[in-house]
């Protein structure tokens, strides 16, 4: 198989892999929308703790993949919190503020006085997690309400009858 054709049939499955994205079946698409839009909403009013429900009612709307939803409430809240900190950065002076919290949490961890903008990175690191985390449950819970099953046959509890007095 030439290289053409194996560049050619990657483009195909990235189109494919797309496509089931924007499916509504699937519902991806609409959770990412909400995580996102409830994400800047809740950012904005500064409940920066209800990330967890913006990922949970994105999740909700996702319900099949558990991993596959972590990883998108994950990549949604980082958006959102990557946003407000690169919006901080242009309107002050946030990285003077980095180095003032690093010198302060200097004497707990030595590393973060010599690379203060680390802060940045974990709090955006922390904020995917709680939106990850969030989907995740949103998409086990979508699937308990949606996903009855039936018991099988051998799990079945069987009646037995009780004998006559």
């Amino acid at each position: 198989m030439s290289l053409k054709r194996k560049a050619l049939d990657s483009l195909g499955i990235l189109k494919d892999m797309f496509l089931d994205f924007l499916r509504l079946s699937h519902g991806y698409a609409l959770g990412m929308i909400f995580i996102i839009g409830l994400g800047f909403l809740f950012e904005l009013a500064g409940w920066w703790y209800l990330m967890l429900l913006a990922g949970g009612l994105g999740g909700f709307f996702m319900k099949k993949n558990g991993l596959l939803c972590f990883v998108m409430g994950f990549i949604g809240i980082a958006f959102v919190w990557s946003c407000f900190f690169i919006y901080f950065m242009i309107i002050g002076p946030l990285f003077e503020f980095t180095v003032l919290i690093g010198s302060i949490m200097g004497s707990f961890l030595s590393f973060l006085e010599t690379m203060p903008n680390l802060i940045i990175i974990i709090t955006i690191v922390i904020g995917g997690m709680l939106g990850g985390l969030g989907a995740m449950n949103g998409t086990f819970i979508a699937k308990i309400i949606y996903y009855k099953e039936e018991p099988k046959e051998g799990a079945k509890l069987k009646a037995k009858k009780l004998p006559d007095k």
